[in-house]
């Protein structure tokens, strides 16, 4: 929404932070109600909803003092959040089973258009934004946090879109590779989240230090695909390194049984008549007896 910041149009009001964007609603706000809702919702328990609802309150309260936003911002972007919240706990389940019945090259394809209509319909809400000047009596007020604000800038847009596509296909990837498992020591865990956080830093910065910025199409189209490169590149990465190093484990699930590769091939359960397992590997023989409750199919996916 085109609408200011408080530390734009009043110099009473002293900026502790930057935004070059318009202020309602507040994405903190709302991203804290979405995410934080979500994990409340996984853990399913009374004490995680409180902490939820006291952490997105709190995310809130900061965004005023910084100077941020209005108090509306911050109510609409919470209403926004926990909307998305809502939606995403009814259609998850019934929009999950619809994607795994399509294969990995329709997934990709449904991220793709996906992104392609985030895009589209961002850029249609910016069509009253045409030829938009930041007014002057503001410029000064702005101005006391660093930069002039360029709120009618859709690089934002771009990267959403790019990031979108690219986590969904990494993620269809690698559950299309069987995953991994994320279960180990805390040391294991610790490691794993290093080498991905160095791994997205180089690979984003060094892509953003050679690609231009700017909105006009070359460096969108840039951007986009930065993005892109960015979520697809860091999923099939963390889970090949995680692999190869041996602090995260591949696995399959048929039914109540669970087989751990790479390792000593571990088996547990004892829904499943028969198998073959290979040290170390390779499943070699499909298990027609068996049902994965997640996926509702037959046998083993390799």
């Amino acid at each position: 929404m085109p609408a200011p910041r408080p530390y734009w149009v009043s110099p009473g009001v002293e900026p502790f932070s930057v935004e070059h964007t318009f202020g309602a609603p507040s994405a903190h706000a709302q991203n804290s109600a979405a995410l934080w809702g979500t994990v409340a919702a996984w853990i399913n328990k009374p004490w995680a909803w409180v902490t939820a609802i006291v952490v997105a309150v709190l995310v809130g309260i900061s965004r005023l003092y910084l100077g941020m936003h209005f108090v509306h911002d911050v109510v609409i972007g919470w209403l926004i959040g926990y909307v998305l919240l809502f939606l995403f706990a009814k259609f998850w389940d019934p929009a999950a089973a619809w994607l795994r019945s399509k294969t990995l090259s329709q997934q990709i394809l449904i991220a793709f258009v996906l992104s392609l209509f985030i895009i589209g319909a961002g850029l249609l809400s910016h069509l009253s934004l045409n030829d938009y000047t930041f007014p002057a009596e503001w410029e000064a007020n702005a101005l006391r946090a660093g930069s002039l604000p360029t709120p009618d800038s859709v690089e934002n847009l771009f990267t959403s879109a790019g990031t979108l596509f690219g986590l969904a296909a990494g993620l269809a990837w690698t559950v299309s590779r069987g995953g991994y498992e994320t279960s180990g020591s805390v040391e294991q865990r610790a490691l794993r989240y290093v080498i991905g956080l160095i791994g997205v830093m180089i690979f984003w910065e060094g892509l953003g230090a050679v690609f231009p910025r700017g909105d006009e199409w070359i460096p969108l189209l840039l951007r986009y695909i930065r993005y892109t490169l960015g979520g697809d590149l860091d999923r099939r990465r963390r889970a090949l390194v995680v692999l190869s190093f041996q602090i995260s484990k591949e696995t399959q699930d048929v039914g109540h049984l669970s087989v751990i590769i790479p390792g000593l091939g571990t088996i547990y359960g004892r829904t499943c008549r028969s198998m073959t397992l290979e040290r170390g590997a390779f499943i070699t023989q499909t298990l027609s007896h068996c049902r994965n409750p997640r996926t509702g199919r037959d046998g083993v996916r390799l």
